[in-house]
């Protein structure tokens, strides 16, 4: 069966400022989206129109799927997000942006407060692998997940004290790390 997204409100119906298109796999969300956002153009070429998707990788797919269904190549307007992305997004329109830096020069960062720490002793267990890239993309996985779980350098580290010391070095570089 097709997907049918305004099959209560009818076609006719004012269209909603917002809509969250949900359905199983396979069942033409994809097309309905692309039909719909085809529509909307036709009403107003040059509104905004906003599409959520939960990944970077289904963005892009998304694109291509709908500009390859797009008569001119192009679509102005049209903004894509990941979820990360539309928070961005919204804390900046609220006035209240949030700066970060980017995965690369994160990274850079972290390879010099690791080995800052290496050099002056203070990891008592991850001193021989600390320079090592490895070591450093496992510990900024682990700084990313508990980031993204809100877990304050503070907080991770009284946790890591009555641990040993491979979980003491990582409070460390994570403290290091924000403290930067």
């Amino acid at each position: 069966m097709p997907y049918e997204p305004f099959e209560a409100i009818g076609q006719d119906a004012p269209r909603p400022d917002a809509v969250l298109w949900i359905g199983p796999a396979g069942c033409g969300k994809t097309h309905a989206v692309i039909d719909e956002i085809a529509a909307l153009r036709a009403l107003r070429a040059f509104g905004a129109v906003w599409v959520l998707l939960a990944s970077g990788v289904q963005v892009t797919s998304f694109r291509q799927r709908l500009l390859a269904g797009s008569s001119e190549g192009v679509l102005f307007g049209v903004e894509f997000f990941n979820f990360e992305a539309l928070y961005r997004r919204l804390l900046d329109r609220a006035g209240d942006p949030q700066r970060g830096i980017g995965q690369t020069a994160g990274v850079h960062v972290l390879r010099r407060v690791i080995e800052h720490l290496r050099d002056d002793g203070a990891l008592e267990h991850f001193g021989p692998v600390a320079g090592t890239p490895g070591f450093v993309a496992l510990a900024e996985r682990l700084i990313t997940e508990l980031k993204q779980g809100l877990v304050l350098p503070e907080t991770f580290a009284r946790a890591a004290e009555s641990r040993g010391p491979k979980d003491r070095d990582l409070a460390r570089i994570y403290h290091a790390y924000q403290t930067f």
